[in-house]
């Protein structure tokens, strides 16, 4: 599947994220939720994407599904999502070869 990230409203490279938070922005996977149909309420103030109820993730790729200890790459896109070290270059690099690697495009738009 391809998702777009509106960078305007994208929230990265700093503690705090959330996939929406009240002021509107969204960490990338907050824009797969909304784009998956996931209502904005259940996702408000939620850290991660798989503490919502399994029926709402129906439309979720799989592989953002699980997040665990292990290293899978859903933790590895919030990982380079709120990391304060990385350029936006280097995040979007990054944030793309995860979500390719799993067969789906992550494209970001002004």
């Amino acid at each position: 599947m391809k998702f777009v990230v509106k960078e305007s409203e994208w929230y990265r490279g700093k503690h705090g994220s959330n996939l929406l938070r009240g002021d509107g922005t969204k960490c990338c996977i907050g824009f797969v939720a909304q784009q998956c149909g996931i209502a904005d309420h259940a996702i408000l103030n939620r850290a991660a994407i798989h503490m919502n109820p399994g029926d709402i993730l129906a439309g979720v790729p799989e592989w953002m599904k699980h997040e665990g200890w292990l290293a899978n790459d859903i933790s590895l896109a919030y990982a380079a999502n709120d990391d304060s070290l990385l350029t936006d270059d280097e995040r979007k690099v990054e944030l793309q070869a995860i979500f390719a690697r799993n067969g789906d495009e992550l494209e970001f738009i002004p």
